[in-house]
C-alpha cells in the first residue's frame, strides 16, 4: 500500500523536460524545430517552456487561491448560519403561545387593568368584560 502511495505520488509530479525550443522558418517556408539558435537568414520564433519552477509556482498560485476561495466559501456559510441563528433566536424569544415580546407587554397590561376593575367596588359597565377580552386576545 505504501509503494502504491510512493508510486502514485512520484507518477503526479514527474519531471518535465525543461528546454529552450527556437522554430526556424527558412527562406522557402520551411519549419524546423531546434534546441539551437536559428541561421541569421531564417525568421525565427523563440517559443520558451516553461521552467519547472515557473509551473510549481504556478501550481502554488493555484492551490493558494483554490485555499483562498474555499476559505471565502467557508467564512460566508458561517455568516449565513450566524445570521439563521440570530434569526431562529429572535423567533424563540416569543413565548410558547407564539406572541412576540410586544403582545406579552399588552397581555401584562391588560391583567394588571383586569385585577385593578375586579377590586373596584363599582366599575364603569363593561370595563371588566373589556379587560377579559383583551387578556385573552394578548395572553
Amino acid at each position: 500500500m505504501k509503494h502504491r502511495m510512493v508510486a502514485i505520488i512520484l507518477a503526479c509530479t514527474s519531471l518535465g523536460a525543461v528546454a529552450q525550443v527556437h522554430k526556424c522558418i527558412n527562406a522557402q517556408g520551411k519549419i524546423t524545430y531546434s534546441n539551437q539558435d536559428c541561421p541569421a537568414s531564417t525568421k525565427e520564433i523563440v517559443q520558451v517552456q516553461q521552467a519547472q519552477a515557473q509551473t510549481n509556482a504556478q501550481r502554488r498560485q493555484t492551490e493558494q487561491a483554490n485555499v483562498r476561495r474555499q476559505q471565502q466559501q467557508i467564512a460566508e456559510n458561517q455568516r449565513k448560519t450566524a445570521e439563521r441563528s440570530q434569526m431562529a433566536q429572535q423567533a424563540t424569544r416569543r413565548t410558547s403561545y407564539g406572541h412576540s415580546t410586544k403582545d406579552i407587554n399588552q397581555c401584562e397590561k391588560w391583567q394588571r387593568e383586569e385585577k385593578i376593575v375586579r377590586n373596584l367596588v363599582k366599575p364603569e359597565p363593561g370595563r371588566l368584560q373589556r379587560a377579559i377580552q383583551m387578556v385573552d386576545r394578548y395572553c
